[in-house]
């Protein structure tokens, strides 16, 4: 128990050596969102070029790199980045009808989720992820 945060930290060193580059991680992910090529990884892992759904329940995405893609100059990928990142976000939810708007410049998207439970017993709720600066 006292070393576990030691044997944490070594694994999180190991794991991100092995790792490609920041950069390079996030051109592939840019180029999955704007359906420009397919991923495929070492252990069997096939995602299609511009296939949302399956990168929303990849164990390989690499969510903390979605936000930097936000601002990204092609709106199909800035549009992709955003609700790729709100249905992983909600991922034990039922999310349907995301909805991106550019409010003073910045996207705002807009969506309903409901409770993963029989739909009479859980109400249609609302949600709203506002990107504060690109």
């Amino acid at each position: 128990p006292e070393h576990g945060s030691v044997a944490l930290a070594a694994a999180n060193i190991l794991l991100e050596k092995k790792l490609p580059s920041v950069d390079q991680r996030l051109e592939e992910l840019r180029d999955l969102l704007a359906g420009k090529s397919a991923y495929k990884s070492s252990s069997g892992i096939e995602i299609a070029a511009g296939d949302l759904d399956a990168l929303v329940g990849s164990p390989l995405l690499a969510v903390d790199l979605l936000p930097q893609l936000f601002g990204d100059d092609d709106t199909k990928v800035r549009e992709a980045a955003i609700t790729v990142f709100v249905k992983r976000m909600y991922r034990s939810h039922k999310v349907s009808g995301v909805e991106i708007d550019e409010v003073a410049g910045l996207p705002v998207a807009k969506f309903k989720f409901q409770y993963d439970t029989p739909p009479l017993e859980s109400p249609m709720r609302f949600g709203m992820l506002a990107v504060a600066s690109v």
